[in-house]
Formats: structure tokens, sequence, C-alpha cells
């Protein structure tokens, strides 16, 4: 817990810079997934967002 009563500082200023153009993208690949020892309800899944 003495991280989060760690104040913070907040440095503010002219320093920003704006990226010209933002290109995300998220990819999974054979993601499997089960709740706690229970079968798989997910399995080898893979995507691209």
């Amino acid at each position: 817990m003495d991280l989060l009563d760690t104040p913070i500082t907040i440095h503010t200023g002219d320093t920003r810079i704006s990226p010209e153009k933002v290109r995300g993208e998220v990819e999974l690949n054979n993601i499997t997934f089960a709740y706690k020892n229970r079968f798989p309800i997910i399995k080898n899944v893979s995507l691209v967002v």
C-alpha cells in the first residue's frame, strides 16, 4: 500500500509532441482460456484487431 500512498508529480509545460498519424494494432496468437479447474471455453484462437 505504500506505493498507492506515494504522492505523484505531474510535469506540465510545452514539451508535448503531437504525432502526425497514429496506427495501432493488437495481435493475439493461439489463445486458450478456461475458468479455474474447468475445460477450455476458448482454444487456440488467433486474431488481429
